[in-house]
């Protein structure tokens, strides 16, 4: 037996125009937290001070668990700039190769900076909790030498910001 549905134009029209609005609510507007959060950057772009990227390759390279350090910096937002000049130091309370407990890193610094000894970039379930967590507007993911990913709160769906190293 064939059964023959017949669907008008309107009806489709009306299909599609829902549909567009849920793709536009759920991907194109940011979510509340988002626009509550003052951590949300508008800068694209982040740049680090070779010595920064060029002590990371250190830790990146002499580490074979997870370590997490403490990037200091600037964000303004009106010149849409945000620059990593120096590190902190945090403690480390356990590490393996997949996760490292941590105390938080000081109130004045803006990026908490992790590694993926697996060099994978991209940030797992529990990176995305702890930066929920943490006052730094900016994670970075260290996947390898000279491979440093960093993610703010509104590109954790969308990729990482831009990195740019500078002298």
């Amino acid at each position: 037996m064939v059964v023959n549905i017949k669907i008008s134009t309107g009806a489709i029209i009306l299909l599609l125009l829902v549909g567009l609005i849920l793709l536009n609510y759920f991907v194109f507007i940011p979510t509340l937290e988002q626009v509550i959060d003052s951590r949300v950057l508008v800068n694209e772009s982040v740049y680090v001070k070779k010595d920064v990227l060029d002590a990371l390759n250190i830790l990146y390279e002499s580490h074979d668990t997870e370590w997490v350090t403490c990037g200091k910096g600037s964000i303004n937002n009106v010149r849409k700039t945000t620059m990593i000049t120096s590190l902190q130091a945090t403690k480390i309370l356990e590490s393996t190769r997949h996760s490292a407990l941590f105390n938080p890193c000081p109130d004045n610094t803006i990026v908490w900076i992790h590694n993926h000894p697996s060099g994978t970039c991209t940030y797992s379930p529990e990176d995305v909790f702890v930066f929920g967590t943490s006052k730094q507007p900016l994670m970075g993911v260290m996947c390898g030498k000279n491979r440093l990913a960093i993610y703010s709160q509104k590109t954790l769906r969308q990729g990482g910001l831009k990195v740019k190293v500078v002298k």
